[in-house]
């Protein structure tokens, strides 16, 4: 089961933890999929994105703009494919920026 320091480390934006431990409650599923990130001698300092809303409305709603975005600049078909960089990949890398 899920403790919450690995939560902790879901919503960081540790550069070694972007893109892990997706499961909320079976993390034992990051281990068998070797999505996992728990670092035992660390805890994360910062978490979220850069220029990301803390408001509960936009969180809900942000994922749908996303998409809106994706199909106006790529078309429909560009839901279906991997992303070739994504703005979730650029605000992390922005934050990473503002953490040096």
């Amino acid at each position: 089961m899920s403790n919450p320091k690995y939560h902790r480390w879901h919503h960081s934006n540790n550069p070694g933890a972007i893109d892990k431990n997706f499961s909320a409650e079976f993390n034992f599923l990051d281990w068998i999929f070797g999505t996992a990130y728990y670092p035992k001698e660390e805890v994360p300092g910062n978490f979220g994105l850069a220029g990301y809303s803390n408001n509960i409305v936009v969180q809900h709603y942000q994922p749908f703009q996303d998409c809106y975005d994706i199909v106006k600049n790529d078309g429909w078909l560009a839901l279906l494919r991997k992303p070739r960089k994504s703005s979730h990949n650029e605000m992390h890398d922005n934050s990473e920026d503002k953490l040096r």
